[in-house]
């Protein structure tokens, strides 16, 4: 799949070019490859209707055509697709069948295809979703797959084991207790063992411990003991909580206690837990006051990281990490890492002592204060802004004035959002889209720091938080985009696209995408991210893009290539500052930064 997709867009532009030349009085075999390239074409526009409609006309036409293999994996790649847009439950189930079916087709009536393989480990993760939607054939075959020997390739057989953990846990369970005794792959068995101990808890401690003492490789055998210990530690009803602030230090005297390049170490007595104000006096005491709280801050709790993962913060230039792999837990105590700076620094805290972690850059001070904790639900824990702390824990109200109260606090790659939840769902952090509600999202970009406050979600295979009935405001404090749907890059907020209603119509929304260099991409569309390249389809959009001279004016069916920083326009005009045609043909490429520098690849032909 990999390969395939990395050289799916330069095949996909000369497929498209073949399109446009083709004549009506082409030998068959010709007209056979003509009608394939014009419905693969449709691939790098995200029509995947289009796609369905043509490799489904392919495959009737010529049903013995050289590129049906091919066909039926675009075929089950569009019919997927559209299965994700689908609104009820039983169409999703009718696509996402087919697309299996057609998978089925490509492997069994093509072995040697060189599309098989992508095939197979495709319909592993088709069936996979079928399996979760209810669907008992596709459970049983993806314990065919996993219990097939040595029949399956690797990348196959670790698909299947992604795939099945999504079933109930007693399937699981048997189906892997099974997997560790026959499989004779020892990587696969410990991929298998791993996958069990960061997903599940007491039920398969008895099949870990049957695995650490049986399994004839000793890694597995290793790996097995390690995944036994961290359930059990996850199992102690005790956490470690922590706040990170950027600060600034104001008394000179102070700079001794922290010396540049080295990570400070403070233990404080413990006191009452899930407060941040505490967090604060401790800090300050320890500075004796020569310090003030300025800019980024974060807060995070051992019950929200999910096994095997990292956290990441960035205060006062400080990179900051939490390796939730790395906690060991007892009744009384919590120790692990974090990455604070360039290395890593081991920490304990307990019920007797709290710890306080402190670099520094000249004035510039990041702080980290850790703290044992009781398991308790998020939003007794978490202390944040505009919080009324004179209220028990689960009682909080905002002040009269005050605006929305944010129970929890969350760093995502460097931006720190503020939500009003007072929960935390264990099974939405691990999808997809993670909805905060009401929230207020601060992050980095250009300038300074970004404010997006709305109802949010993030979205987070495309890194972007999407605003709703929201606000963006700049660095500087004005207003840059308010609208029915604000979708913010993370790292580049200042790319943003923005639905905005024109002349009060509510069927003129559109959408503007920012562009890095100042200019916009304005389409009734969202930039739409087609298959795992680096392209965003727009459909019929218009462009502004500076260059020499001004504004130049770029209208057509228009796809941004993020990563070459060029748009791909089909039945496109280019227009110069003053408004004369530079270019015009089926198929434009227009750089983003040097728009006068564009290259014609097919002739106006419409």
């Amino acid at each position: 799949m990999k390969h395939h997709l990395r050289t799916m867009f330069l095949g996909g532009l000369i497929l498209l070019l073949a399109g446009f030349s083709a004549r009506a009085d082409l030998p068959d075999q010709t007209k056979d490859q003509d009608l394939f390239f014009k419905a693969k074409a449709l691939v790098f526009t995200g029509d995947w209707a289009g796609v369905r409609s043509g490799m489904e006309s392919y495959l009737k036409t010529y049903p013995s055509g050289k590129m049906k293999d091919e066909a039926l994996f675009w075929l089950a790649r569009s019919l997927d697709r559209l299965a994700r847009e689908a609104k009820e439950a039983s169409s999703v189930i009718d696509l996402k069948r087919r697309a299996f079916t057609a998978l089925d087709r490509l492997v069994k009536e093509y072995p040697e295809s060189l599309w098989r393989d992508d095939a197979r480990e495709f319909q592993v993760t088709v069936a996979g979703s079928l399996a979760v939607l209810g669907d008992q054939d596709q459970q049983k075959f993806l314990e065919d797959v996993v219990a097939g020997g040595g029949k399956n390739g690797f990348q196959i057989k670790s698909a299947a084991l992604r795939s099945i953990l999504a079933l109930d846990s007693r399937t699981v369970v048997d189906v892997l207790g099974n997997f560790l005794k026959t499989e004779g792959d020892a990587n696969l068995r410990k991929q298998a063992v791993t996958l069990l101990g960061g997903k599940y808890t007491r039920e398969v401690i008895p099949l870990l411990e049957e695995t650490q003492s049986s399994d004839p490789d000793a890694e597995v055998r290793k790996e097995a003991g390690a995944r036994l210990e961290k359930i059990r530690s996850r199992l102690i009803p005790v956490q470690v909580s922590y706040y990170c602030f950027e600060t600034e230090v104001t008394d000179l005297t102070q700079y001794a206690k922290v010396p540049e390049g080295q990570v400070a170490r403070f233990e404080v007595p413990h006191g009452r837990t899930g407060s941040e104000a505490r967090a604060k006096r401790e800090i300050e005491r320890v500075f004796k006051g020569g310090l003030k709280f300025s800019g980024s801050k974060a807060t995070m709790m051992s019950s929200i990281l999910e096994p095997m993962s990292r956290v990441s913060h960035l205060i006062a230039g400080f990179r900051i990490e939490m390796d939730a792999d790395s906690l060991i837990k007892s009744e009384r105590e919590i120790s692990g890492r974090i990455r604070f700076g360039g290395g890593d620094v081991p920490f304990k805290v307990d019920a007797t002592n709290d710890l306080i972690l402190a670099a520094r850059k000249g004035s510039r001070q990041a702080v980290m204060f850790l703290e044992m904790s009781p398991a308790e639900p998020a939003e007794q824990i978490i202390s944040l802004d505009n919080l009324d702390i004179s209220n028990p824990p689960g009682r909080k109200s905002a002040r009269a004035g005050q605006g929305p109260v944010y129970y929890t606090e969350f760093n995502i790659k460097g931006a720190v959002i503020r939500s009003t939840r007072n929960s935390t769902d264990s099974e939405s952090l691990k999808s997809n889209i993670f909805d905060y509600g009401l929230a207020k999202a601060e992050m980095p970009g250009e300038g300074g720091t970004w404010t997006l406050i709305g109802e949010i979600l993030w979205q987070k295979k495309e890194n972007v938080l999407i605003g709703r009935r929201a606000k963006l405001i700049r660095p500087d404090g004005t207003t840059s985009a308010e609208g029915a749907e604000i979708r913010v890059p993370l790292g580049h907020p200042e790319r943003f696209s923005s639905e905005f209603k024109a002349g009060g119509s509510e069927d003129a929304a559109e959408f503007v995408y920012s562009l890095a260099n100042g200019g916009w991409i304005r389409s009734s569309q969202t930039g739409t991210a087609v298959g795992e390249a680096s392209l965003l389809n727009f459909g019929a959009a218009t462009a502004s893009l500076p260059g020499p001279g001004g504004a130049w004016s770029l209208k057509g069916n228009l796809t941004l290539v993020v990563s070459s920083g060029q748009i791909l326009a089909y039945q496109a005009v280019l227009k110069d500052p003053k408004g004369k045609i530079a270019a015009e043909g089926a198929l434009l490429f227009v750089p983003v930064k040097e728009p006068d520098k564009f290259s014609i690849a097919v002739e106006r032909v419409f």
